[in-house]
């Protein structure tokens, strides 16, 4: 069985940040037990050993790849004083700016 694999501009064109967050990052919580999302399987747990068992800390975090998410930045708030988000594709960037600007959706 052929496996389909993303091409470079695939993200560009066919990725859809919004479909993403809606698929693996607003699971109710009645169904977390049945679903794979990205916050099940201790997802954040492991993020939060990361920075606080491992006591990484700094000035700045720039996390490269983050698409529209920032879960995985958020045990790292307490330990760095600046946090850059950062993607290839604009919907996963406009994603993250429409949090900062607390816009609803």
């Amino acid at each position: 069985q052929e496996v389909a694999k993303w091409q470079d501009q695939d993200y560009t064109t066919d990725f859809n940040p919004r479909l993403y967050l809606d698929m693996y990052c607003s699971t109710p919580p009645e169904d977390l037990a049945e679903r794979d999302t990205l916050l099940h399987d201790n997802g954040l747990y492991i993020f939060f050993l990361l920075y606080n068992q491992r006591e990484v800390s700094g000035q700045r975090l720039l996390d490269v790849g983050s698409g529209p998410t920032i879960y995985q930045v958020l045990s790292a708030c307490e330990r760095f004083s600046e946090i850059y988000l950062s993607d290839f594709v604009k919907g996963n960037r406009e994603e993250l700016q429409s949090w900062l600007n607390r816009s609803p959706g």
